[in-house]
């Protein structure tokens, strides 16, 4: 019987104490993906030691633990693979690309091969569990190599790969070293997802544009073939979505975390802010405006406070260690300027709240503020509106560069690099009356049910179900 195998860069595995484990967006789509059939999940397990060799050819020890209906196949990673392909290729060269932020770029010219290295480490790991019948989906930006590795070894099984990030436009990939290599690799895989129709079209020119000889390309409507030798790639836009009813449910349910109930209370009206301590969220850009709209409306001094939670990640990166300083400056500068006796205007935490509690956080907070520069999709957009009580719904501000902005047009939609659009925003929130709540959050409502997670999985599988097996691996190598 054929299975679902899932490759994702990091695997939170589940306790006794958390049975679903506390992830990232990325990781909470991909349990919940798994969770309805079951299937083997693959990937590391956040740990680095110092017994894994760094020679380029070891594949690591890795582990196996079954829970419920899912099979964990995890593996730590040696110091060098950490810093050259995670923190170095990976991070400090593609994730800083792909969110068109490369004036961030910094890596080392041996990132690249530690990058395929790891990417064939998985590949040989997957070789190893992989059934012939069995479907295989790679997820986001970590892995461009894997299906060609997985080919070299001469596996035939249908590959999908889904970018959970932005696809930038050309220009982008003039800066990322091996870019071209990636593209190339890339077409190994059978079905290539992203996150909207832009990041779809972006993806058919640069492959256009930098491998013009090699490819034939067709479309209909949505769905663009390419043809390269022996083998078809198809790219599609599949918006990634959340579980509306199991949010709702958790919403439900009394807010228990003690730390983050004193931080509400009832004669104050919350702006919540959630996201990873990443300068592609706009948090800097989202406190300075909140000061500024302090500064325009004192009548709101007293009376709404900015709940900012900013969990940190990757604070190996230099970048990300000035990020945080700067905001913690800000976060003091502005509450210097503005607290008063009883009132402090801007609360921050850099704790994580469990994905139990943050559903009743979001359901008593009556503003929730996405601010992203640039975001594949953010899922904290639509769980917040999952979260809502419908009779007495709050109001989401969500970034224009955000993905869920192409699907949640009904929510105050900014310009997080412009503070007018920002302040503006929040006083129209602020202003909004009950019944205007009401009928912007049924129509953003129905819209995250039209394209919840089971939708996303299920357009995704099939698409990659009916694509044919590759009968010979594509051996030719651009550099």
């Amino acid at each position: 019987m054929s299975k679902l195998i899932v490759l994702s860069n990091r695997v939170n595995l589940p306790s006794k104490q958390s049975p679903k484990a506390v992830a990232g967006g990325l990781a909470v789509a991909l349990q919940e993906a798994l969770a309805k059939d079951g299937g083997i999940w693959v990937g590391w397990n956040g740990q680095v030691v110092t017994n894994i060799s760094d020679m380029p050819d070891t594949v690591n020890q890795f582990a196996t633990e079954q829970h419920d209906k899912v099979t964990y196949v995890t593996t730590a990673f040696s110091p060098m693979q950490y810093e050259k392909y995670y923190c170095g290729y990976a991070n400090n060269r593609l994730w800083a690309g792909m969110h068109d932020r490369t004036d961030l770029i910094i890596s080392s010219s041996e990132d690249f091969s530690v990058y395929q290295a790891v990417n064939r480490m998985f590949a040989k790991q997957l070789q190893q569990i992989a059934q012939p019948d069995d479907m295989i989906w790679i997820q986001d930006y970590h892995f461009f190599a894997v299906a060609r590795h997985c080919r070299d070894l001469g596996m035939k099984q249908r590959i999908g790969f889904f970018l959970h990030i932005p696809f930038p436009q050309l220009w982008v990939w003039d800066f990322l070293t091996y870019g071209q290599t990636l593209i190339h690799q890339l077409l190994d895989y059978d079905v290539v997802g992203l996150q909207t129709q832009q990041d779809a079209q972006n993806c058919v020119a640069v492959i256009e544009q930098l491998l013009p000889h090699a490819i034939q390309i067709t479309q209909t409507n949505a769905r663009t073939l390419i043809s390269h030798g022996n083998h078809t790639t198809l790219i599609q836009a599949y918006p990634i979505g959340i579980n509306p009813v199991y949010i709702h449910k958790l919403a439900s349910q009394p807010l228990s975390d003690q730390a983050v109930l004193k931080n509400l209370t009832s004669t104050i009206t919350t702006i919540l802010a959630v996201e990873r301590l990443d300068y592609t969220k706009g948090i800097p850009e989202r406190l300075q405006a909140f000061a500024a709209f302090l500064q325009r409306y004192p009548q709101y001094l007293e009376r709404i406070q900015l709940y900012q939670i900013a969990c940190p990640s990757r604070l190996d990166i230099q970048t990300y260690q000035q990020l945080r300083q700067q905001v913690h400056t800000l976060v003091e500068q502005i509450n210097s300027q503005f607290a008063t006796a009883s009132w402090q205007p801007i609360i921050y935490q850099e704790d994580p709240v469990s994905h139990d509690n943050l559903m009743p956080l979001f359901r008593q907070c009556q503003i929730c503020w996405v601010n992203s520069l640039k975001d594949g999709m953010n899922l904290v957009a639509k769980e917040y509106i999952a979260a809502q009580d419908e009779q007495n719904a709050g109001i989401l501000i969500l970034s224009k560069n955000a993905g869920a902005a192409h699907q949640l047009q009904q929510a105050l939609l900014v310009d997080p690099t412009n503070n007018d659009s920002m302040i503006e925003g929040l006083y129209q929130a602020l202003t909004m009356t009950k019944q205007q709540r009401e009928q912007r959050h049924q129509s953003l409502l129905k819209s995250i049910y039209d394209t919840d997670i089971d939708t996303w999985r299920a357009h995704f599988l099939a698409d990659l179900t009916h694509m044919d097996k590759p009968k010979n691996p594509i051996t030719e190598t651009i550099k």
